[in-house]
């Protein structure tokens, strides 16, 4: 362990009190596998209530999934959020900025491979997008119905992302990174 290196200063201790606000709307046929339906989801977090840590931080998901046949579906996705420090001396921890890559949100890419870094160290981003199409079809030898082939389906994705901050830009886009 005495090779790694930190990125950032350890400034001290720091408290976070935070009310966080979940709004859903999930239309789809089945949550893991869906054919049909849409889903909308927001979600609000605003810390500052107490402690030296205050933000607001907003996330967005959508998706849509369309039939194109017997079991094949085309999905289409969005997802995007920005955090804002609040007036005053308060601030925010790496922590509580977002993180992009890895199987859960941008397939192909490290954990926290997408954005930021520092001597290899993710550091997350204050505002960041995410956008993906998949197509969903059976496997080609798949046994009978009802059986463990319906447990996996192939699956042909793309995907397009941004992580990054806003921090002393023109606009909400320039001088984000993006790998």
């Amino acid at each position: 362990m005495e090779n790694f290196k930190f990125s950032f200063a350890l400034h001290g201790h720091t408290l976070k009190s935070s009310l966080k606000h979940i709004l859903c709307v999930d239309r789809r046929d089945n949550t893991i596998f869906p054919n049909e339906g849409t889903l909308f989801k927001l979600s609000q977090e605003f810390a500052g209530l107490g402690g030296n840590i205050g933000f607001f931080k907003n996330e967005l998901e959508l998706q849509a999934n369309l039939p194109l046949a017997e079991d094949i579906s085309l999905q289409g996705s969005f997802s995007g959020g920005i955090l804002k420090e609040l007036q005053g001396d308060k601030t925010f921890n790496i922590s509580d900025h977002f993180f992009l890559g890895g199987p859960l949100n941008v397939r192909g890419f490290d954990s926290r491979g997408i954005g930021p870094s520092s001597d290899g160290n993710a550091l997350g981003g204050t505002l960041y997008w995410a956008s993906g199409l998949h197509l969903y079809a059976p496997l080609p030898f798949r046994p009978g119905r009802g059986g463990l082939g319906d447990l996996f389906r192939s699956h042909v994705f793309c995907h397009r992302r941004q992580c990054g901050g806003t921090s002393g830009c023109q606009g909400p886009w320039v001088g984000t990174w993006s790998r």
